[in-house]
């Protein structure tokens, strides 16, 4: 009885990881074949945050290759990097538990 109770407390950690997991994947899956960052991407992005209930996550590109005000070009390197925060209540103290995910993709677009 004890385990089933420590699991179901501890679940959710796992289902927010497997969220951002998934988030991180996608945002540098939408990139890569986009070819940049444009409206369609940023709205994409936001439309999948509300879905999955990650409005708190922090995404960040900056280590990608294009950062610096170039276009993204053919098998440039596209790092994306999620983090969000836990919170976990345990016998009445409140834990922030950070999650923080990485995925990495390649261009698939040639701008001329």
């Amino acid at each position: 009885m004890y385990f089933l109770s420590m699991m179901v407390m501890f679940l959710p950690i796992f289902t927010k990881i497997h969220k951002i997991n998934n988030f991180s994947q996608n945002i540098a899956r939408m990139i890569s074949i986009e070819g940049e960052i444009n409206s369609d991407v940023l709205n994409k992005i936001d439309e999948y945050k509300t879905k999955t209930h990650l409005e708190t996550a922090i995404v960040d590109y900056s280590n990608s290759e294009f950062w610096e005000g170039n276009t993204i070009q053919l098998n440039d390197k596209i790092e994306i990097n999620v983090t969000d925060n836990y919170n976990f209540t345990f016998l009445g103290v409140d834990f922030d538990i950070p999650i923080r995910s990485v995925a990495l993709s390649r261009s698939e677009v040639y701008h001329k």
